[in-house]
This record gives C-alpha cells, sequence and structure tokens, in this order.
C-alpha cells in the first residue's frame, strides 16, 4: 500500500491529468483533418439530417434517393442551401452513398467468401488437405459464416470509427506506465536499495507488490485515457451507434466475429489493455536489471526509437520484413491486428493473427514477470561499477565543479533542467510542438492558389487591376446574356436557326465560368465597400484563406493544443523544482541562510520567468515561422478588417499588430500560470509539512 501511495501520488495525478488533456487535444487535432469546430459541426448536422431521412428505407431505396438529381427531399434540401454549404452538404451525401452501397454488397461479399472456398478446393494445387493451404481456405469459410446473419443498415458511424482508428492512447498509456516505473525505482538513487535487499521477504515481497502495481497501473491509465477519448468522439461528433454492427463501418468488412459497436469496444480495450501490460512488464525488466533508473530510461527510449524505425521502413514484402512482424510496436497497433482478417501456420495448424499476437503477449508477459521478479529478489545493490558507470560518473563530477563557479541564476536553471529533469519534459514539448505545427497543413487546390497570386501580386490597397478584371468579365457575361436573349426572340420570330440559339447559350456558359473564376473577388470588393460606408476602413483586396489558418477558425485546434502543452510542461517544470527542493530539505537550509528567504527566492522566481519566456518564444516562434512558410504573411501592415471574418474588430489595428496581441495576451496568460503554479505548489507543500509535525 506505502508503494502505491508513493508511485500515485500528486505528482502522478498531475502528469495524468495533463497527459489526458493532451490525449484529448490528439484526437481531435487528428480527428479534425484540419476542419475547424464549426465545419465538424456542419457536416454532423448535415450527415445526421441525411442519415435521419433515409434510415427508415430499404438500403436500396435510400441509395436511390440519395442523389442531388433526384426529386426527393434530398434534392429540396440542396437547393435551399448557399453555395459552399451545397459543396458540404455534397460531401456528406456521397459518403453517405458509399456507406449505402458497401451495406448492400455486404451480404454477396461474405457469400462470395464461402463460394470462393468451394471453387479453390476444386483444383488441385489446393487440394492437398495436409496443406496450409487447403487448411485456411476451410478455415476462412468457417469464420466467415458466423457473420452470414449479420444485417447491416444506414447509421451515423463518425464517433466510433474515428475512435477506432486513433492511436495515440497506447504510446501515451506506454508512457505514462513508465513514468510510474520510473517513480517505482527512486530506491536505486536515494540508498534504500541496500536496505530493502537486506530485509526479511523484502525482495520476494516487493516483487509481487511491483506486479501488482504495474497490472493496477496499465489497467487504470488505459482505461482512462479509452474512457474519455470516446467520450470525446461523442461529444465530437453527437452521437455514436454503439448497438450497430461493427461491420456497418467498412473498415470492418474483413472482420470475422458477429458483434455490435460497442462489444467491439470492449473487446478492443482487453485486448489493448494486455499490450499495454505486457510493454510495461518489459520495461520492468529493463529497469531491474540496469541499475540506473536515467541510463534505463535512455535505453528504452532508444530501443522503442529503432523499432519504431524499422517498423516504419519496413516494407512487409522486404528480405527483412521478419523485423516487422517480431516488432513490438506492432503490439500497439491493436486495432490493425484485430480488425483485419489473416491466418498463420504450417500444414494443419492454421491459427488468426490475432490469436497469435495474443499468445505471444501473454508469453512475453510471463517472462518479462519472471525476469522482473528473479531480478528484483538476486540482484544486489552496491557491485562493482561498470566502465561506462565509472566514465558517467568522472563526467558528472568535472560539471558539477564546473557549475560550482557559476552564478546562482546559472544554478537555478541547472536545477529546472537537470535536477528536477526539466530538459524531459522540454524534450516532449518540443516533439508535440513540431508534430502540431506541421500536421494538418492544408493544401489548396489550383484555382485557389492562383487567385492567391493575384492577391499578392495585384491586391493590396491599390487593387485597380483585380476590379478592371471584374468589371470586364460582369461586362461580357451580360453582353452574352443579352446577346442569347436576343437571339431567342429572332429564333421565334424565324429569323435565327437553333444552331444559333446554341452558340449564344454556349457563349453565356464560357463567360459564366470565367465570371464564376472571380465571384470571389466580387465579394470582397462588396465587403471593402459595406466596411468602409460602415466603419471608414480603407481595406486592403487581400485573401483571408492563409489567415484563417494563422489564427482564425481553422487554427483554433492548434492553438489550444500548443497552449495547453506549453502550460502544462511550465505547471510539470516548476513543480517538480518546488517539490524536490521540500522532499530534500534544502529548503531548510535556503531560509536558514544568509539573505535565503529573500535573494535566493527572488533568484529562483527570476529563473522561471525567465524559462517561461524561453519556452514561450520557442514554442511560438516555431509556429509563427512555420505558418509564415506554409502560408505567407502579406499585407500584415493592412488594416485587420481587411480579412471578412474580422469584421467588427477595432479598426486601428492592423493585421501585423492584431498578430502580436494575440502573442502578448498568450504570454501574459502563460506568466499567470507560472506565477500560480509557483504559490500554490509552495503553499501547498507548506500545508503539507506543517501537517507532518
Amino acid at each position: 500500500m506505502e508503494e502505491f501511495k508513493r508511485v500515485f501520488g500528486i505528482k502522478f495525478i498531475m502528469v495524468f491529468t495533463v497527459t489526458v488533456l493532451l490525449n484529448i487535444g490528439l484526437f481531435v487535432y487528428s480527428s479534425s483533418e484540419g476542419k475547424s469546430m464549426s465545419d465538424i459541426r456542419q457536416e454532423t448536422h448535415y450527415r445526421q439530417w441525411i442519415i435521419g431521412e433515409l434510415s427508415d428505407m430499404q438500403p436500396e431505396e435510400a441509395l436511390e434517393i440519395a442523389d442531388i438529381q433526384s426529386d426527393s427531399v434530398i434534392k429540396r434540401k440542396y437547393d435551399e442551401l448557399e453555395s459552399e454549404e451545397q459543396t458540404v452538404y455534397s460531401r456528406q451525401l456521397n459518403k453517405i452513398k458509399e456507406q449505402l452501397e458497401y451495406i448492400i454488397k455486404y451480404p454477396e461479399n461474405i457469400k462470395n467468401i464461402q463460394n470462393n472456398a468451394d471453387t479453390l478446393k476444386s483444383f488441385s494445387i489446393f487440394a492437398d488437405k495436409n496443406s496450409f493451404t487447403y487448411n485456411n481456405i476451410q478455415k476462412t469459410a468457417k469464420d466467415f459464416k458466423r457473420v452470414e446473419g449479420v444485417q447491416l443498415y444506414l447509421t451515423d458511424n463518425k464517433a466510433v470509427s474515428g475512435f477506432v482508428t486513433y492511436y495515440y492512447i497506447y504510446y501515451l498509456a506506454l508512457i505514462l506506465n513508465v513514468f510510474v516505473l520510473y517513480e517505482l525505482f527512486g530506491e536505486r538513487e536515494n540508498g534504500m536499495w541496500c536496505i530493502v535487499h537486506t530485509s526479511k521477504s523484502g525482495r520476494a515481497k516487493l516483487a509481487f507488490n511491483r506486479t501488482m502495481i504495474i497490472t493496477a497501473s496499465a489497467f487504470i491509465i488505459t482505461g482512462v485515457l479509452f474512457f474519455t477519448t470516446f467520450l470525446t468522439s461523442f461529444i465530437l461528433y453527437k452521437t455514436a451507434s454503439i448497438n450497430a454492427p461493427i461491420q456497418n463501418i467498412e473498415s470492418f468488412s474483413r472482420f470475422s466475429l458477429p458483434m455490435s459497436q460497442l462489444q467491439y469496444i470492449i473487446y478492443d480495450f482487453l485486448y489493448s489493455f494486455c499490450a499495454v501490460l505486457t510493454l510495461t512488464a518489459i520495461v520492468w525488466m529493463a529497469f531491474v536489471f540496469i541499475r540506473h533508473r536515467n541510463i534505463a530510461v535512455t535505453v528504452i527510449a532508444v530501443f522503442m526509437g529503432v523499432e519504431m524505425f524499422l517498423y516504419q521502413k519496413i516494407q512487409p514484402q522486404s528480405v527483412y520484413g521478419i523485423f516487422k512482424q517480431i516488432n513490438l510496436i506492432r503490439l500497439l497497433k491493436v486495432n490493425d491486428i484485430i480488425s483485419t482478417y489473416a491466418n498463420r501456420g504450417k500444414g494443419t495448424f492454421v491459427v488468426s493473427e490475432s490469436n497469435i499476437m495474443l499468445l505471444v503477449t501473454a508469453v512475453l508477459f510471463i517472462a518479462a514477470c519472471t525476469g522482473g521478479i528473479l531480478g528484483t529478489v538476486y540482484m544486489r545493490p552496491g557491485q562493482k561499477k561498470s566502465v561506462i558507470a565509472r566514465i558517467a560518473d568522472k563526467i558528472w563530477e568535472m560539471y558539477q565543479h564546473l557549475l560550482s563557479g557559476f552564478s546562482i541564476t546559472a544554478k537555478e536553471f541547472h536545477k529546472l533542467l537537470i535536477t528536477g529533469r526539466g530538459l524531459i519534459v522540454i524534450g516532449v514539448l518540443a516533439i508535440l510542438a513540431v508534430y502540431f505545427v506541421r500536421y494538418g497543413q492544408m493544401t489548396f487546390s489550383d484555382s485557389a492558389k492562383e487567385l492567391d497570386n493575384i492577391y499578392i501580386t495585384n491586391g493590396g490597397k491599390e487593387y485597380h487591376y483585380i476590379t478592371d478584371m471584374v468589371n470586364e468579365r460582369l461586362n461580357d457575361y451580360q453582353c452574352a446574356v443579352k446577346d442569347a436573349q436576343d437571339c431567342m426572340v429572332r429564333y421565334n420570330a424565324g429569323e435565327a436557326t437553333l444552331g444559333d440559339v446554341t452558340e449564344s447559350s454556349s457563349t453565356v456558359s464560357l463567360y459564366a465560368v470565367k465570371l464564376g473564376r472571380v465571384s470571389e473577388f466580387m465579394k470582397k470588393q462588396e465587403y471593402l465597400r459595406e466596411i468602409n460606408e460602415k466603419y471608414g476602413v480603407d481595406g486592403y483586396m487581400i485573401s483571408d484563406r492563409g489567415y484563417e489558418e494563422i489564427f482564425g477558425k481553422y487554427s483554433i485546434i492548434r492553438e489550444a493544443v500548443l497552449f495547453l502543452a506549453l502550460a502544462a510542461a511550465i505547471i510539470l517544470i516548476v513543480a517538480e523544482n518546488i517539490v524536490l527542493e521540500y522532499r530534500t530539505g534544502m529548503n531548510y537550509i535556503i531560509n536558514a541562510s544568509r539573505h535565503g528567504r529573500c535573494w535566493i527566492q527572488i533568484h529562483r522566481a527570476l529563473t522561471g520567468v525567465m524559462l517561461t519566456i524561453i519556452l514561450f518564444c520557442f514554442i511560438y516562434g516555431m509556429d509563427m515561422y512555420t505558418m509564415y512558410t506554409m502560408y505567407g504573411m502579406p499585407y500584415l501592415e493592412a488594416p485587420l478588417m481587411s480579412l471578412t471574418f474580422m469584421e467588427g474588430c477595432n479598426p486601428s489595428f492592423t493585421i501585423g499588430q492584431w498578430i502580436i496581441i494575440r502573442l502578448v495576451k498568450r504570454f501574459v496568460v502563460i506568466l499567470q500560470i507560472y506565477i500560480a503554479t509557483y504559490v500554490i505548489t509552495n503553499v501547498v507543500m507548506v500545508v503539507r509539512k506543517e501537517k507532518t509535525y
């Protein structure tokens, strides 16, 4: 129980909470695919409306009606929408049509599997009853016979499909369990290892307790991450068809177990728990046999990095494909394993790949636990250090000697980054920042790029070229329409031929297309006239696209995750530094020293402020630079209201000023978070110390 309390204390709760929030941010960010929350809500609304209209019909009938060309409620709804809304509506309608086509073909596909089995067995090359091929055919037909009676129907599968295809849960769960193990092995550095080793029944009991702890840790961490992710998916997409067959999702067309989506989620969780638990047990064994826990973390990180590299780079058909198949990372690809049908074996022995992986997981878990228990019982502390360990100690001694001559500020930085292991937190923050800044880059169509080029070369404050181009195309279109009307009058009077009417109509269509290509400029012109009349602002002819990605509606998720990651890093580093002082008793020495309560406290606080500034500049500097390289930042001197999505803002602000204001606001909030963390952590530690006595 004491081990449990020591590990699952305030620090764990803090790290766990941050990880859960980070996982939610990662899920929303990856599921959004660069869309804004308003776009997601709009897509969800149209998707559920269409499904609601079609769900009571037979799939064949629904497929006929699910077309904007048909005379149906689907068509009437489409006609009521604006052009931009029609695009979103059509996209969702096409996805639903694809789902209906899949539902219609599913029974036939299952029947074809049975027929193919009978057909293949009729060939002599597949007729050997002792061959793997023959037995695999037999097993495949038998397995898919289980889902012959599964009835698929039209439902909104977005929440469940988004959840089951999200895989960061497993990596975050493993990282959290490594953190738990790191805390468990604190006796390796605080001198308690010798005491534990020599105590009666201490080693065996300790090994048993730690087996229970890593099991409970893997279950709780995986369970909470699973639940919060699914809850987020449910909230994001408004509904979840958990009672529908899992085969309703097209990516599960080769899943051979008759399960509902809820049953599959439970099945997925149990499998994921086993995978995370096994890898945690392997990491535990590494901690046991590697005497220094920092070295253990380094070795584990390097090993998993190599495993990740091999898994990503090696192709299944490669001569080195075996290294992809026996890769530990593959254990974390849970949905890839259990949702895809595949068999392995030799001769008459045929078993599904998912069962093989489950067996491998069980064997690895037993082997790792056995190694961890034996290592805990029989490994002795105080053995002669290795050459590498002695060299590392010598380097550390030299560094400490140099550090003694540094200023108090430098020593405080050392305590924050090295002693308090802030560098690890910063490393994780940097990886997250790079991922979120780079991931989800919006790619624009060729026509959009062409328009943006015109904005840059001929837009801005003086945009006569664009105005003249719009007026010219509008005039050409109006003239073509007038000519077509005149031609129709002449045709009715017998003065023109049908060919003349067709030609004039084609000309109208041609100029309509040309006018449509500059319709964005027309809307922008009208908007600039409105803000000039309403606010007295001389707006610039400028594209909204890039700036919507930088600080508009499409930036919300990216900015939220970056901000939360930065805030979490600062909280963890600062809190850990203060907790460390109280845990080691350094606060008593500092308070008893001359000027300790004042001078050193000021240096500590200023060091924290400096670190906050450095991290803020790093994260948002990288963000702004990346946004600039991706989308550009033209016309920074333009009034902010030139952007249509910023109508109603302060008319005196320019775009550049607004970017700076936003950064300043974020810095102020981050600084407030640092101050609050500093004060609250100190107060909590003082209160806890007082309760102890």
